[in-house]
């Protein structure tokens, strides 16, 4: 008795699983932020021209390339992981207030966390906010760059962050790394990037440390003064 009703709770259990699987279609509705629909509207992927929150998911299969320029602050970029057929990605934080108001210093991420991990067939991602000149003012693209199965990816770029920590272990075909003005990273783990050919990283006033295995070839392209870069090797 007791092997049948256990045998029935791990049915249940699956069908309750099964039920709240999402299988979808071309006609699924899914949900996607304001810059994103702004821009498969702009393309004329998202042919009913009404910026409304959703798209279907036959548009979003299709779309390999992704051109997102973002003006305001929305926290997250929802509807990104459906994008599987996603190869080029480029999102760019252009939040011009602070300009507007000498007293604001420094400024919140145009989204907290940017998770390309479902996002597999990735080869180049460019996410990139902006800096005044004198740097007082800046308008950062992210907090969190939060990566998965991202083997393809050869390309990675980043201005103007707020990185503290960032895991490239995974990006083990990671031929071009850009981290420029990503002024709160201190250490950088290089150790499983062994294809990464050339590498560019800005940040002040402290050094950077890189860990970087024994025989690495990488180009370093020159770095500014201010950006002393200690080496130590692989363990």
């Amino acid at each position: 008795m007791k092997s049948l009703l256990f045998f029935g709770l791990i049915l249940f259990s699956f069908n309750s699983c099964k039920k709240e699987e999402k299988i979808l279609s071309d006609d699924t509705p899914i949900r996607v932020s304001k810059p994103i629909e702004e821009y498969l509207i702009s393309k004329k992927l998202d042919t009913d021209g009404l910026v409304n929150g959703q798209t279907k998911y036959g548009i979003v299969k299709t779309v390999d390339s992704l051109d997102i320029i973002c003006l305001e602050v929305i926290g997250k970029l929802e509807g990104l992981e459906y994008f599987e057929n996603l190869k080029v990605l480029r999102f760019r934080n252009f939040n011009d207030l602070p300009y507007h108001d000498s007293s604001l210093y420094t400024f919140m991420p145009a989204v907290d966390t940017l998770d390309v991990s479902k996002n597999k067939n990735l080869i180049s991602l460019d996410c990139s906010g902006y800096l005044l000149e004198l740097g007082a003012i800046k308008s950062p693209s992210y907090r969190f760059l939060k990566f998965g199965d991202n083997r393809k990816l050869t390309t990675l770029v980043s201005d103007c962050n707020l990185l503290t920590t960032i895991d490239l272990s995974k990006l083990t075909n990671l031929e071009t790394l850009i981290l420029t003005r990503s002024y709160e990273l201190l250490t950088l783990d290089l150790c499983n990037n062994k294809k990464l050919k050339r590498a560019f990283i800005t940040r002040r006033p402290e050094a950077i440390t890189v860990s970087v295995p024994a025989n690495n070839s990488i180009e370093w392209l020159p770095p500014g003064k201010r950006t002393p870069i200690e080496f130590i090797n692989c363990k």
